[in-house]
């Protein structure tokens, strides 16, 4: 096999799997919304959300490739993020404690 073609090949899966971990990520600038609800279905992404909020406390995948991040907040409140499988939100659903 010719060293050059090797070479060429290694580059471009480099190349591409940098390109794929910065499409990921969100932009240097990104503002996050002022609350839970202020993440958008179709429009934020599961980078986002944990760029903002953190890791999630729970998370969870389906067999279908959608997946949902849990958090927990102050006072037993809480919300649940579900994404699809490419990583974009489908719904955000506010959790309250059952707790008195």
């Amino acid at each position: 096999m010719n060293t050059a073609r090797i070479l060429q090949a290694a580059g471009l899966t480099l190349t591409l799997t940098l390109l794929h971990g910065c499409a990921s990520a969100p932009p240097p600038n990104y503002a996050c919304p002022g609350t839970v609800d202020g993440f958008q279905p179709n429009d934020a992404t599961s980078a986002e959300v944990e760029h903002c909020l953190g890791k999630p406390d729970e998370d969870s995948k389906g067999d279908d490739g959608r997946y949902t991040y849990i958090y927990h907040f102050k006072d037993g409140v809480g919300a649940a993020f579900l994404f699809s499988s490419a990583g974009r939100l489908i719904s955000v659903t506010n959790l309250a404690s059952s707790n008195p």
